[in-house]
């Protein structure tokens, strides 16, 4: 039989140094913790005096006694106690009220219709609240401060500006324009004053001079061209017109002959009836009807499994569409090059601001018999004013004239009075 008492202690040797971690210590630990927590909150209790732990207390307690009856001013009215609510009184069942059953037999639909116009109320309501509210706060930070200011009785008012001055000049006071965008930004990047010609010298060099004639002699062919094109497209209209005239001519005969014909063939319709008869064998039966129908329906299959198909293989062709994105990324990007370098062009370019293109004023040039050496000799050539005026039209700031256009006059309808018709 086993017994059911305490396990005997092992027998250890204490007196050598491998049985001391054998030991248990933990009496001698928890002594020596309890003297330190005496020593920090105060030192220990055997050694103090009873004066130092006891004392007699001898002052009377002033609290109320069980005895003494309790203070009747805090004391609740006993009138009151039919105001408090009544533990052994049952609630009144109010019942749901007629609105919320009202909106539980309409229609889905309209009950729907009911709740959002019922939130759209109410988010109505809070957001004329909320403005109320801003418009509170607004108030408040720009009220006039009501409180009396310091009044100097001795200062000279002379130096301080009268009431209603400063609303004066602020109201009288010229403001300034407010410019548009590109107002400080240049219409064209052309200069204002252009180098001339170096062929324009009243001493040139041979080559210089040449290159002068050469450039105005291009600009006079080709005004010469342009006249010509004009002369030609002119012959060629009037030859048009006349043709015209020809064939309304040749149409009138026409229509006249057209038209006894038309009143015959119409005579013959009336007769014989607008619609061509419809013949019992040309219908279609309803075998015929519905094998067109899966015809149809057959085709429609096979088109989709092809697109089908068509896009199944197309997972295959990703290096063909990368291929082609770079294309198309390169064409971009050279489109957007190309655009850049136009607007920069576009900066020297003259923009058409009225009805009259602009055109470059003539070169103002002398022939090689007209040159002379000295300054004294030299003939002046053009005119500063009108050259001032072309660079504003070259610069985009004024609009090139327009020519003397003729006025439209309003035709009036000519007629012969009866009276006056009699007379003559």
């Amino acid at each position: 039989m086993k017994s059911t008492g305490r396990p005997k202690p092992k027998k250890i040797s204490k007196h050598k140094k491998k049985g001391w971690k054998t030991i248990d210590s933990t009496a001698l630990e928890d002594f020596l913790d309890e003297r330190s927590f005496e020593e920090r909150t105060g030192g220990t209790i055997s050694d103090k005096s009873n004066s130092e732990l006891f004392f007699i207390d001898k002052q009377v307690d002033l609290t109320t006694t069980d005895g003494e009856k309790p203070n009747r001013r805090n004391k609740k009215l006993r009138c009151f106690s039919i105001l408090e609510p009544d533990p052994r009184i049952k609630a009144v069942n109010l019942g749901k009220s007629s609105k919320s059953q009202n909106i539980k037999r309409l229609h889905p639909d309209m009950k729907k219709r009911k709740i959002d116009k019922e939130e759209k109320l109410f988010e109505a309501e809070l957001n004329k609240f909320h403005t109320r509210n801003l418009r509170q706060r607004k108030y408040r930070k720009n009220a006039p401060n009501l409180l009396v200011k310091d009044y100097d009785l001795w200062k000279d008012l002379s130096d301080t500006p009268k009431e209603g001055e400063d609303h004066i000049l602020d109201v009288t006071i010229t403001k300034p324009v407010k410019p548009p965008k590109n107002h400080y930004k240049k219409p064209s990047a052309v200069p204002a004053v252009t180098d001339p010609h170096p062929g324009m010298s009243y001493n040139p060099t041979y080559g210089d001079h040449q290159n002068l004639l050469g450039k105005a002699l291009r600009v006079e062919l080709k005004k010469k061209k342009d006249e010509e094109k004009i002369q030609k497209e002119t012959v060629l209209k009037k030859i048009e017109v006349e043709e015209k005239v020809k064939n309304k001519e040749v149409k009138k005969d026409k229509d006249e002959t057209s038209e006894e014909d038309e009143e015959m063939s119409d005579e013959d319709l009336m007769s014989t009836g607008l619609n061509p008869a419809v013949r019992r064998e040309d219908k279609k039966s309803y075998k015929q009807k519905q094998h067109d129908w899966k015809v149809k329906i057959r085709a429609r299959q096979k088109n989709a499994l092809k697109s089908r198909r068509i896009r199944e293989s197309e997972v295959y062709r990703i290096k063909t569409f990368n291929k082609e994105f770079k294309e198309k990324e390169q064409i971009t990007k050279k489109r957007m090059k190309k655009k850049q370098r136009l607007e920069k062009r576009e900066v020297f370019k003259t923009k058409r601001l009225g009805h009259a293109k602009f055109e470059d004023a003539d070169i103002d040039l002398q022939l090689g018999k007209e040159l002379s050496g000295s300054l004294r000799k030299l003939k002046p050539e053009g005119n500063i004013m009108s050259d001032r005026y072309k660079s504003y039209q070259k610069r985009n700031i004024i609009p090139a004239p327009a020519g003397i256009q003729k006025r439209k006059l309003a035709h009036v309808k000519f007629y012969e009075k009866r009276g006056h018709r009699e007379i003559s």
